[in-house]
């Protein structure tokens, strides 16, 4: 079966504890893949009316000694990569980090970028709205993110109990098969989800070919099994799992009872209005999950 290229990681930090976090998963994967990594920190640029917005950062003079300091920042942490084997150097931009992450992953051609978040909820989150969930909107590949309540120190490989979410989905497909790859590398169990979510529905009155109501469990049960490429359960083992409820709540609650160390979704469209959607299931498990997740966007057509 077909493995997972990864050439180039992209590691965006803002030098808080969350991407300290996020920061040993890179490593983690940089190591596994022998994969080359940037280390990369926005400067936001000045605003002009700092009071309007309540900006994570204030305005500030981009002077010699701000990015000297800055400078100095990417090196404590490029240097000890380095120092361990592996390739890194670090890129220092000015802008919107958002905007910049994306433009940075296009550039170097990134197949991973690996990202903390914060967690922030509220207000601050409608108005300024969130720099990872912008970034898997918009990345041109899979994301990373390493939730405040992943564990401190990650293994060798991370990834040994793998969840993934589908909701049959063309960006749920493209998760599947990126699960499923990964989990066959790292001889990985992978749970494979399906959430059947008819709360506020009527129950089906019209029966289904033998005569009684259709059995969506046992339809999403066989759309999972076929879902996993027949080669990829020679090499991980395979659950297939069929919950009712709130997607987001019932994906969070078996990560937690099977212990996973990653959950794999799907991430759909990059308009505007998905942009807005935090009620989205992929926006809330990222911002609730207690291990790191990866969104994967299906390919181009």
């Amino acid at each position: 079966m077909n493995k997972i290229e990864m050439r180039q990681i992209l590691y965006p930090t803002d030098f808080s504890e969350p991407s300290a976090r996020a920061f040993e998963n890179a490593l983690v994967l940089a190591a596994w893949y022998q994969a080359p990594l940037t280390v990369l920190h926005v400067l936001p640029a000045p605003v002009v009316a700092p009071t309007a917005l309540p900006y994570m950062y204030g305005p500030v003079a981009l002077d010699g000694s701000l990015h000297a300091a800055v400078q100095a920042d990417l090196s404590s942490l490029v240097g000890p990569a380095n120092r361990a084997g592996l390739r890194a150097v670090a890129e220092l931009r000015e802008g919107n980090p958002a905007t910049e992450t994306v433009s940075v992953a296009r550039e170097i051609r990134a197949d991973l970028i690996v990202m903390g978040t914060h967690g922030r909820t509220g207000f601050q989150r409608w108005v300024l709205g969130s720099v990872a969930e912008t970034v898997l909107r918009r990345a041109p590949c899979p994301v990373l993110t390493v939730p405040p309540r992943a564990p401190d120190h990650p293994g060798s490989m991370l990834f040994k109990r793998i969840l993934c979410a589908s909701d049959f989905s063309p960006a749920s497909e493209a998760a599947v098969r990126y699960a499923a790859t990964l989990a066959a590398e790292a001889d990985a169990s992978l749970f494979l989800v399906h959430v059947v979510d008819r709360s506020g529905q009527p129950a089906p009155t019209e029966p289904h070919g033998n005569g009684h109501p259709p059995d969506f469990e046992c339809a999403a049960g066989a759309q999972l099994r076929r879902a996993v490429p027949a080669e990829a359960r020679d090499w991980c083992e395979v659950r297939e799992i069929v919950a009712r409820g709130k997607a987001a709540a019932e994906i969070l609650r078996l990560a937690a009872e099977h212990e996973v160390g990653l959950i794999v979704m799907g991430v759909h469209g990059r308009s505007l209005l998905d942009l807005m959607a935090f009620g989205s299931v992929t926006h809330q498990v990222v911002r609730e999950a207690a291990c790191p997740v990866l969104t994967v966007r299906p390919p181009s057509r």
